[in-house]
């Protein structure tokens, strides 16, 4: 018999409780309402923004800009190391091709004075190349 009071008085509470948490239909759209307003009433009934929502947004544009314009100045100088770089990159290009051309210039002109000379020392080159390729 007291298990049975004991369910009793469970289950009135449970149903007391849950009944009593049912809001009418007016007071859920008024809550709801509450939650998703970003406004707030003033003392005189004036609507306002929240003051901490709009001083986040505020301030995550404030941040958003900034890192826009180091994003931008970040660029331009990487744009700008580049261009030099590929300009510098060119130069050498260039350099080096001088260098290889005026080698071999100098190369063909010697072996035109000199011809017995460039024929022993390709002779010579041969050697070496066919003894180091016999190993």
């Amino acid at each position: 018999m007291i298990g049975a009071t004991r369910r009793g008085r469970v289950g009135e509470f449970l149903n007391g409780h849950i009944t009593g948490c049912h809001n009418s239909g007016d007071d859920a759209k008024k809550e709801a309402e509450m939650a998703t307003s970003s406004k707030t009433t003033t003392d005189n009934g004036a609507e306002t923004g929240a003051p901490f929502t709009e001083k986040t947004v505020a301030a995550a544009h404030e941040a958003i800009d900034r890192l826009s314009e180091r994003v931008a100045k970040t660029e331009e100088r990487l744009r700008g190391a580049a261009t030099h770089g590929q300009q510098s990159w060119t130069e050498k290009q260039e350099e080096v091709r001088a260098q290889v051309e005026g080698s071999v210039s100098s190369a063909r002109e010697y072996a035109r004075e000199n011809p017995l000379m460039t024929a022993g020392i390709a002779f010579a080159a041969g050697l070496i190349v066919a003894n180091l390729l016999r190993r």
